[in-house]
């Protein structure tokens, strides 16, 4: 994803930046400049993320019996009432344990996709504490092992915590949770 979407995004042969110079602009230099870089960070997840979310929540509307919208309608419910009352509530399970597994991700900040997007200047807006880390523990020239050790035990120990806590609150409040 992030190699199409820089080439998507170069400067000089990117198709964001033609497109911008036939409409009469001048070309932007977005991978490095820190004001788009959390534009195209969200971007490139939702672009990661919509195709897997599509057949999970497909196939869980393919499992809602269809004679609860029959029964709607007949009752003068429209499309967004069926939604609101039928459509959500057997998604609530799906909803809440996409949401608990996406927890780590939110606090990892998909490491890879940071790192890779990552360039000198737009360090003040892209750097998490997992590129610190790795920076810290193998990036770098002087390498410190001992700190990159300790910092990521303790960024582990925390989402292992917020995974937990979230899933434990889950489940004792509608019974839904991953364990």
């Amino acid at each position: 994803c992030v190699s199409l979407l820089t080439m998507m995004l170069s400067r000089n042969t990117g198709l964001i930046n033609n497109i911008i110079v036939a409409l009469g602009g001048s070309r932007i230099n977005f991978l490095v400049e820190p004001d788009y870089f959390v534009v195209i960070y969200v971007m490139l997840n939702l672009w990661r993320s919509v195709g897997w979310g599509t057949i999970i929540y497909t196939a869980a509307i393919a499992n809602i019996d269809p004679n609860l919208y029959d029964a709607a309608a007949i009752d003068g419910a429209g499309r967004f009432r069926q939604m609101i009352h039928i459509t959500l509530p057997h998604l609530k399970p799906q909803i809440i344990i996409m949401l608990i597994l996406a927890i780590p991700g939110i606090i990892n900040a998909d490491f890879e996709e940071v790192l890779l997007l990552q360039q000198d200047q737009n360090l003040i807006v892209s750097d998490t504490v997992a590129t610190y880390i790795y920076n810290r523990g193998i990036g770098s020239a002087y390498p410190q092992y001992d700190y990159a050790t300790a910092i990521g035990l303790f960024y582990s120990v925390i989402t292992l915590g917020l995974v937990l806590g979230a899933n434990k609150l889950v489940d004792k409040t509608s019974k839904v949770g991953l364990f």
